[in-house]
């Protein structure tokens, strides 16, 4: 979505469209933002594997970040290794509980952005990202990059259903057949999210394969790579055994 800024998604248009005419569709991977002082959004990772650049035209924005791998305080991901994760949605909430904290987490990184700035979001990492004047206006713009291709060719083959921001039309079509019930809406609406994943995964591997060869050559290569050390999926790899005589009288198995 249009996390890398917080404030509301714009539509783009385009110069010059006349009365009545059509204006283009903003692309799912680029959006407007525009927010008044003190909005924004709480904790988040950006989606599918994706790296973000924000630019800021105007106002200004307090940007927090975490690596990957630290969970910032207040957050609790789901225990079932999913991508769900708890957080406070009011950010004046957070800052109050959890601001102090995070200043004493290792990792933690703080910054503001003014007009002009650009900050750039990498794939993974944690952000929180705060409006500070009376009026700030971003363009966020997610991209894949090739060092995360892998992570977002393993996210389309193997849960699709949780790839976002593909097809805005998704939820809109579920609601509007008032026959279904609410879990038969929720049912078909991760239906179409399924096969709008598969059909996203399909369209990359085409273009990778015409225009970066390269690129899909090297993800692929660590995917396999993946896979070894994991074993089949579903299962726990076994990556080391030592031999009775090796252990003396017991049997050490280390697991991934």
């Amino acid at each position: 979505g249009g996390g890398s800024g917080g404030g509301s998604g714009g539509t783009g248009g385009g110069a010059g469209a006349g009365a009545g005419e059509r204006l283009p569709e903003r692309p799912d991977y680029r959006w407007l933002l525009i927010g008044g002082a003190r909005t924004g959004q709480s904790w988040h990772k950006d989606p599918n594997g994706t790296s973000a650049w924000n630019l800021t035209l105007r106002g200004r924005k307090r940007w927090l970040f975490f690596p990957p791998k630290v969970i910032p305080p207040g957050v609790y991901p789901a225990g079932d290794g999913g991508h769900d994760y708890v957080t406070p949605t009011a950010l004046a909430e957070w800052a109050r509980e959890f601001y102090a904290e995070a200043c004493r987490t290792p990792g933690f990184v703080e910054t503001e952005s003014g007009p002009g700035d650009v900050t750039f979001v990498p794939r993974g990492w944690w952000h929180m990202v705060l409006n500070v004047a009376p009026l700030t206006v971003a363009i966020s713009h997610h991209f894949l990059s090739p060092a995360g291709l892998h992570t977002t060719l393993r996210l389309l083959r193997d849960t699709p259903c949780q790839v976002s921001g593909i097809d805005r039309r998704l939820a809109r079509d579920a609601l509007r057949s008032t026959s279904m019930t609410a879990v038969e809406r929720e049912a078909d609406d991760q239906a179409r999210r399924t096969a709008a994943g598969v059909a996203l995964h399909d369209r990359l591997m085409a273009a990778l394969r015409e225009r970066r060869p390269e690129a899909l050559e090297a993800a692929e290569t660590l995917l396999k790579e993946e896979e070894l050390r994991r074993g089949p999926r579903g299962s726990t790899a076994l990556k080391k055994i030592v031999a009775p005589e090796e252990a003396g009288a017991s049997f050490t198995f280390c697991f991934g």
